[in-house]
């Protein structure tokens, strides 16, 4: 919840701004506005693609039904999974570290794979 409201905060503030300085530079056209318009809107993007990312993340957590098993490959799992967290892990001042080779492959359920280690 935390990750996505980060993304949903920054959305839902920066738009009406970026409304308001639009129909300014409409009147009276600013470069200085222009660079905030175009910067600001880089951002959206880039939080619009983080909340994307997020909700494709936890959408096996959403299923109502179970998923078959499938083969996964857990380095790239765990990896997944600790992105979900990523700035509330930063934001705490913890680094995670994973050492799992790359050739480990499981057959499992990836919501299993997902809710076991999100609860650590």
């Amino acid at each position: 919840m935390h990750e996505g409201r980060k993304h949903i905060k920054y959305i839902s503030e920066t738009t009406p701004r970026i409304v308001k300085w639009t129909k300014q530079i409409i009147v009276k056209p600013d470069s200085e506005i222009e660079v905030k318009i175009r910067e600001r809107s880089n951002k959206l993007l880039s939080h619009t693609k983080g909340l994307s990312f997020l909700f494709n993340k936890i959408e096996p957590l959403a299923r109502t039904r179970r998923a078959p098993k499938r083969e996964l490959n857990l380095s790239k799992e765990l990896d997944s999974i600790f992105a979900i967290f990523a700035s509330e892990l930063e934001s705490a001042s913890i680094s995670v570290e994973v050492e799992c080779p790359k050739s480990i492959e499981l057959f499992a359920n990836e919501m299993d794979v997902i809710t076991i280690f999100s609860e650590i």
